[in-house]
């Protein structure tokens, strides 16, 4: 394992270490890599209110390295941008909800 691979999986747990060695694994992997990323932060932030409570989780980890901390606050931020768009707002999901009972 090189120094800066021992320096990371120091400030990060081994269950997370794995997670984001996994994805970046994946990704490489991937014939369609646009695509993966976008299936990704799909699955990371379904909703904007689950996207709000991952960073309100997320401001007290990673204190030990700010760096660390401030690059996995800019994947978020990213995986938002990306997928914000298709976010259902109550309006829809109420409409959806009615013309489903009604058919």
């Amino acid at each position: 394992m090189s120094t800066s691979t021992q320096n990371l999986h120091g400030m990060i747990s081994k269950k997370q270490y794995f997670r984001y060695k996994k994805q970046l694994d994946e990704l490489r992997e991937s014939e369609d890599p646009e695509m993966y990323i976008y299936e990704k932060a799909i699955e990371n932030f379904p909703n904007e209110e689950a996207y709000n409570q991952t960073m309100e989780d997320h401001e007290c980890y990673y204190k030990k390295d700010p760096r660390i901390q401030k690059a996995i606050k800019s994947y978020y931020i990213l995986c938002y941008t990306i997928v914000k768009d298709t976010f259902a707002t109550e309006e829809e999901i109420e409409e959806e909800l009615d013309s489903w009972v009604n058919s």
